[in-house]
Formats: C-alpha cells, structure tokens, sequence
C-alpha cells in the first residue's frame, strides 16, 4: 500500500491562504492642531452684512493662548451696539425745584456810608419882650439873645429843614450849629444857651431899623413875646415853649464866629427831627437874663454877608443815596 505525504499540500494551502489575506497597517493618527477662530467684533446691521471666514491658527503646544484683540467696527449714529460699553461718568444728581416755589435771592447789604452837609436856616427870628406882643423882626438882619441896658429880655428863634436833606432811617452822629457873632454890649464872656423849642412858629416881613435892638411892629405870621405866630396862635408860656434843659452851651465874647456841639443833646435833637419831621421846631437861643448889659448880637439868614449867615453842619450814616 502506498503512502502519499500530504505535507507539501498543506504547505501550499498556507501560502494561498496568507496571499489571499494581506494584512493592511492601521496608520497611527497624528495629533491635529485644533483651530482657533479670531473672534470679529459684532457688524452693525448694515443692508448686507458680509461674515468674515474664519481664520485657524495653530495654538502652540504648551503656550497660553493669546486674547485676540477685537476689531472695533464704526457704528452710525443712533445704532444701538453690542458688547462692552465704554465707561461713562455718573452725572451729579440735580435737585428738582419744587413747582410753584422761586428759590429765594439773598439781597445785599448796601454799605452805610457817612455824609457831611451843611444848611442854611429855613426861618429865624427874635422875640423882644414886651407885653402887647405886638414887637418882632422875621425880616430883620440880625437875632438877639440876652437882656437890654433897660432889663428887656431879647431871644433868638432858628430853624432847619431837614426833611429832604437826610434820608429817612439815617443814623445822626455829629450835630454843630455856627453863629456869627456882630455887635455886643459888653466884651465879657456871656453863656449863650441852645434849648429845644416845643411849638412851631412863624416869621413874617416885619423889618427892625437902626441896629434892630428894638424891633418893629410884628406882620402877620411873625412870632412875638406871646404869639407863637401873630397875632392868632399864642404860646403857652410868654417867652416861647422850650425844653428847661440846654442841648448845648457857650462862652460868647467879643466880635467873631462860634460854634456850638458838638453834643450829645444835639444829635439827639437832630435825630429825632430826622424820624420825626413834624416835631422839628428848632431851637431858641437864650443869653444872660439876670444881669443888664448882655445882649448878644448875630446875624441871620437875611444878612447880605453870607459868609457870616447861621450854619448847621450835620454828619450822619446811611445805606441811602447821597442827597
């Protein structure tokens, strides 16, 4: 019996076997950088909006990846934008006014400022004793103050306006009457006396001759030794109403100019003429009365040297206007 090897058979069904099933080599992948888009700012809705393709940079392996920077894209007016806004300041609150309500305006303070002036005398006069009453000189040159060599008693009236001179609410702080003293008796000193006068009075055109030391018949409207203003309205007290105490005194001479106050009582005079127009009577002059020989003459607002012409000069402060 034959014995047939079946090696070489095997042999070649291995090797179809290995032809027909080639093996294929599984590639190993390669590691891919993964792309990163750059990002694009938002557009604005324009009519065609066009997309930017987006560009893919490799990103270093092990380098942190760069913060791209964003493209900034024009934005027409009115258009609202996307994204981050810019910081804007916050604007200070403004306080609403309450309606109806003006807020208030502070009203300066005007500076009180202070004023000098100088007047001329509104009306004077003298009243001569004597007990008809009917003797006065408000047209005369001269006043008198004092008594006569005969024992007749001579005083003085004198008055200013005031009213359209200071200003209502003015403060008064220096008063000062000045006389110009003409024709006197005696050379000897006198004490010639100012006091406040409670009662108006007149000054009409009666006109004493010589050195007027005698007076004239009184006209009407003159004051007299008993007539406040002739020949109606009398004064409660012959002589004048006048306040007892004295705003001022001086020692009068010889021939020259005085001056008196300032005083405290004159100013306080003056003032109360200023708050009180209607009280403003002036002030009577009064010489030596108990001795003989002491009439003091000066010159009134009629005298034709104005230079020797009565004179007030007051100071005073106000906010006022100057007059």
């Amino acid at each position: 019996m034959r014995i047939v090897s079946r090696w070489p058979v095997f042999l070649g069904l291995l090797v179809f076997v290995l032809a027909c099933a080639r093996p294929v080599a599984t590639p190993t992948p390669t590691p891919t950088a993964t792309p990163t888009a750059t990002p694009v700012a938002t557009p604005s809705p324009t009519p065609t909006p066009i997309a930017s393709p987006p560009s893919f940079i490799p990103t270093p392996v092990g380098s942190p990846t760069p913060t791209p920077t964003p493209t900034l894209t024009p934005v027409p007016p009115g258009t609202p934008t996307q994204g981050p806004s810019p910081t804007v300041p916050t604007p200070t609150p403004t306080a609403t006014p309450t309606p109806g309500v003006t807020p208030a305006i502070p009203t300066p303070t005007p500076t009180p400022q202070t004023f000098r002036i100088t007047l001329a005398p509104s009306k004077d006069n003298t009243l001569y004793q004597d007990a008809t009453g009917n003797l006065s000189n408000g047209a005369g040159q001269h006043i008198f103050a004092g008594l006569t060599n005969l024992g007749q008693v001579r005083r003085g009236l004198i008055a200013f306006d005031l009213a359209d001179k200071i200003p209502p609410g003015s403060r008064v702080v220096s008063v000062q009457l000045t006389l110009h003293l003409s024709r006197t008796v005696s050379l000897l000193s006198e004490t010639v006396l100012l006091h406040r006068v409670l009662g108006d009075w007149g000054q009409g055109r009666s006109d004493a001759d010589i050195n007027e030391g005698i007076g004239a018949a009184a006209a009407p409207n003159d004051a007299t030794w008993l007539h406040r203003i002739f020949p109606s309205e009398q004064w409660q007290t012959p002589g004048g109403d006048f306040v007892e105490e004295p705003s001022a005194t001086l020692e009068v001479g010889g021939i020259g100019t005085y001056t008196w106050g300032p005083t405290e009582q004159m100013v306080a005079d003056v003032q109360d003429w200023v708050d009180r127009p209607s009280t403003n009577f002036g002030w009577l002059i009064k010489g030596n009365e108990t001795e003989i020989r002491t009439t003091k003459r000066f010159d009134s607002m009629e005298n034709p040297n104005e230079a020797d012409r009565p004179m007030l000069t007051v100071e005073f402060t106000s906010a006022s206007v100057k007059p």
